[in-house]
């Protein structure tokens, strides 16, 4: 083969909140010969997933590579299970695995090295849990705000988002209170 990589990625499967959000973590090896073989997937892995115009001839040629190509390939193979594929880090694999291939195509080989599942507490987890919380009444934003963060005292999401989620959810808020619509 070819090109040879490593991907370390992970996907969130998010159920609009009411139930946990699962996040599951991947290394991934990558290797296939030529760009040329799965240039329509490159290509539509770029205009999709990394928002680039492919009409300009500069971007072509910066993100047409190798590095992408496999980024691509894992990112439609995980599409399947999440439809989120995040690639979080990429780097050249030393050699390839001895296992029989996850997935074998003519054009490519992926193999999945490890994986790894848990539930992670979303903004829209926390919007739901606050339109919840006003069921009978109307609450502070003081309140709500201390709601969520006894349930997740460091959160990888911001208040903004979780107000954001608790409209979604049918809540609407002043600069003072919470309450459902």
């Amino acid at each position: 083969m070819g090109h040879l990589f490593k991907v370390h990625g992970h996907t969130l499967r998010e159920h609009g909140g009411r139930t946990p959000s699962v996040r599951t973590d991947f290394e991934i090896v990558v290797a296939f010969e030529k760009l040329e073989d799965n240039h329509e997937t490159l290509k539509n892995f770029v205009r999709w997933y990394r928002k680039t115009d492919l009409e300009d001839p500069h971007n072509r040629r910066h993100v047409l590579n190798p590095e992408n190509c496999a980024c691509a390939l894992a990112t439609f193979h995980f599409r399947e299970k999440s439809m989120r594929f995040h690639d979080d880090q990429i780097a050249f694999a030393s050699a390839l695995p001895s296992q029989t291939p996850t997935e074998e195509t003519p054009s490519h080989r992926l193999w999945i090295m490890s994986e790894t599942s848990k539930e992670v507490y979303t903004a829209q987890n926390a919007g739901w849990d606050l339109y919840l919380k006003c069921e009978d009444r109307k609450i502070s934003v003081e309140e709500g705000r201390a709601f969520v963060y006894a349930k997740v005292p460091d959160p990888d999401f911001t208040w903004h988002d979780v107000l954001g989620a608790f409209r979604k959810t049918g809540g609407r808020h002043t600069e003072q209170y919470l309450r459902r619509a």
